[in-house]
């Protein structure tokens, strides 16, 4: 059930945000260029079972519409995606909001380990960067 919420701003050069980022950031991930994660909100219980089924989040035990939120490096929002029942994927997500669309080679993004999206840039030359505290890094 995708709610038309699509929100898509300008963002800034690699380049640019380069000039902005933290020192920690700039020497550990020099071509990160967005972050993107997904985030339940609790709905209204639908009346339509099938819907109801769609909406309902066994992470959460409720009703809940799921959308995905892009930000840069520096921490201004880029995109928001449209909104879909929660048992829509993550790479699901990530895809429907063609967000690769303003991904050039050689830029990198930060996803968590539930966006299973490796095959997804594959060939795009985006690289893709799982936070540290998901690898055992502290």
């Amino acid at each position: 059930l995708p709610v038309n919420l699509v929100v898509r701003t300008m963002c800034p050069s690699l380049a640019q945000l380069r000039r902005h980022m933290t020192d920690y950031v700039k020497n550990k991930w020099p071509n990160l260029k967005e972050i993107y994660d997904g985030t339940e909100f609790k709905c209204q219980k639908p009346s339509d079972p099938m819907t109801q089924r769609q909406m309902w989040s066994s992470y959460k035990h409720d009703n809940t519409v799921k959308v995905q939120i892009g930000c840069t490096s520096t921490g201004i929002i880029t995109s928001v995606s449209d909104t879909y029942g929660c048992s829509i994927s993550d790479k699901e997500l990530f895809i429907k909001s063609n967000v690769m669309e303003h991904l050039n080679e050689e830029e990198a993004i930060m996803v968590d380990k539930g966006f299973l999206i490796l095959d997804t840039l594959q060939g795009s030359g985006v690289e893709l960067i799982r936070p540290p505290f998901l690898e055992g890094e502290r």
